[in-house]
């Protein structure tokens, strides 16, 4: 393919259902502009008026020539649903196609034209409805789209990604607030932060806003567009157009370059970190009183479970495992905080105050083996305690020893920053002692992707470096169980040598309830499983 490959793409918002007078806008305009390769739909397709439902009858009856592909994103009303279902080929009307729930189209030409359909739903661990996504839903998109390591040309979302006008300079920034939660999305937020598209269009707002040019992490350069509702051929005065430009129309080349470093008026990326904008309420939690005075019993508080959550437990005897919330061996005054599928608590003999542990509430073995929610609550609390630590001056060392485990649990275990180079040089030093190959994991490399055995141990440092042993089936050597406690205890680096065992240093549990207390006053401003989001 050329350098020089170019086509010509039409963005349009809010039709509404006013389709006879768009097409033959589409046309005049053609006639007085020329052609475009691609005419792309955002916001609201069809209307809600039964003038607009026959309008629609009336053009598919009527065989109007549809000049150029229409591709039009899918419903944002459960109302508008009956309009996609059913369809052929995912043809709405001759040359008039919907796009889809979520994904990437790629044109002849090779650019990639991302979409996501419809708004933001209450919950995640939900279905949603053709109207709605969540952050299952949107979850396997970005990882697939991560993975491919391509370049985005266009995103087309219907809601605004939340907190989009912040960091705006050169821009005049909307003068209009929309109070409807409908028109703006945290979720698409998280997506454009990991999709860094070129040209992100969003409608719902009903207003035109052209963001000021901003540069992504990976510096890759995004220009956010916002169009009001296509007004059909009653045009308002010459002011009210300029405000709900619905329109826009632009030449997207293969040459390119918006990672340059000398485009003028760039500013920073409007988003907050990305955790910020992943967070969504879970519908049908589960809810245990965590208090110290509470007596009463974990079994008494249910809440419903998946096919896949109980085919792992009933694995196990629940009474037989520690970490299962569902059994009576938990200790219950250890626990700080809930999540639905996640909890965070503190370790019997912990190595130094505050070495605390996430596991699961149901039973999984091991971090490879946990459903996304799971996964999601997880990433959860260490995005938590890492801003914990890092207000104290310290960093969280993570580790999980999937060997002789029957239930995941990953150990978390805070050290000063300075002391994290000299603790990587102490791990690789007891591997290689050991005749134990660690080794280091490639950036951005999923788990689940490189782990070739049934055991592992597995390090995560305060530096985002990441270390992985998998046994091996010709594997002779013995894993010493207590490696990571033996590394950090070292005199050359905690100095606890005689807290090696866990077993020689167990607490009292009046001790066990303060110092759980005393972290969990520290912690709660932190923490995004607050216990205010979980239903009672």
């Amino acid at each position: 393919m050329a350098n020089d490959e170019t086509i010509r793409i039409l963005v349009c918002s809010g039709l509404k259902g006013q389709i006879t007078s768009f097409v033959k806008y589409l046309n005049d305009l053609f006639v007085k502009r020329g052609s475009f390769n691609y005419v792309f739909c955002i916001g609201d397709f069809f209307g809600d008026e039964e003038s607009y439902e026959n309008e629609w009858k009336q053009f598919l009856k009527s065989g109007t020539t549809v000049p150029v592909p229409i591709y039009t994103l899918g419903p944002n009303k459960k109302e508008h649903e009956k309009y996609f279902e059913n369809l052929v080929d995912q043809m709405l009307a001759p040359n008039i196609y919907y796009l889809g729930k979520h994904g990437m189209f790629t044109t002849s030409e090779g650019f990639n034209i991302g979409y996501i359909s419809g708004i933001q739903g209450p919950y995640q661990g939900v279905e949603c409805d053709m109207h709605t996504f969540n952050y299952e839903s949107l979850e396997e998109f970005r990882e697939s789209f991560v993975r491919s390591r391509k370049k985005l040309d266009v995103l087309l979302t219907s809601p605004w990604p939340k907190d989009i006008e912040k960091n705006d300079l050169f821009s005049a920034k909307p003068s209009k607030e929309c109070s409807d939660t409908k028109c703006v999305s945290n979720l698409l937020s998280w997506m454009a932060i990991n999709l860094t598209p070129s040209y992100h269009f969003s409608g719902m707002q009903g207003i035109y806003y052209e963001r000021s040019l901003f540069r992504n992490p990976n510096r890759q350069v995004t220009r956010f567009i916002a169009l009001g509702d296509y007004y059909g051929p009653n045009k308002p005065d010459k002011l009210t157009r300029t405000k709900q430009k619905w329109i826009y129309g632009f030449i997207l080349r293969k040459s390119d370059d918006l990672s340059r470093s000398d485009i003028p008026q760039v500013t920073r990326p409007p988003y907050s970190p990305e955790f910020d904008y992943c967070v969504q309420p879970i519908s049908r939690q589960f809810f245990y009183d965590i208090s110290a005075g509470n007596s009463r019993n974990i079994n008494s508080h249910k809440r419903l479970k998946s096919n896949e959550e109980l085919q792992q437990t009933n694995k196990i005897n629940l009474d037989d495992c520690w970490f299962c919330l569902g059994s009576n061996k938990v200790v219950k005054h250890m626990i700080v905080s809930v999540g639905d599928q996640a909890y965070l608590a503190g370790t019997v003999g912990p190595l130094i105050k505050e070495n605390l542990l996430i596991a699961t509430v149901g039973h999984y073995q091991s971090l490879v083996h946990l459903p996304k929610k799971a996964d999601f609550e997880v990433h959860a609390l260490k995005y938590s305690l890492n801003k914990y630590f890092q207000s104290t001056g310290r960093g969280p060392i993570y580790y999980e020893r999937n060997i002789m485990s029957v239930h995941f649990n990953l150990q978390v275990i805070p050290v000063p920053n300075s002391m994290v180079d000299r603790i990587e040089q102490a791990f690789l030093a007891k591997f290689k002692e050991c005749g134990l190959k660690f080794v280091l994991v490639p950036k951005n490399a999923l788990l689940h992707q490189i782990i070739r055995s049934k055991g592992y141990f597995y390090l995560e440092l305060p530096n985002k470096k990441c270390y992985l042993y998998n046994i091996e089936a010709d594997d002779k050597t013995r894993f010493p169980l207590q490696l990571a406690r033996e590394v950090l205890a070292s005199k050359s680096l905690l100095d606890v040598e005689d807290r090696i065992d866990w077993r020689k240093c167990k607490q009292t549990p009046e001790e066990e309830i303060n110092d759980i207390n005393t972290f969990r006053s520290a912690f709660k401003t932190f923490n995004r499983l607050k216990e205010k989001d979980i239903a009672h």
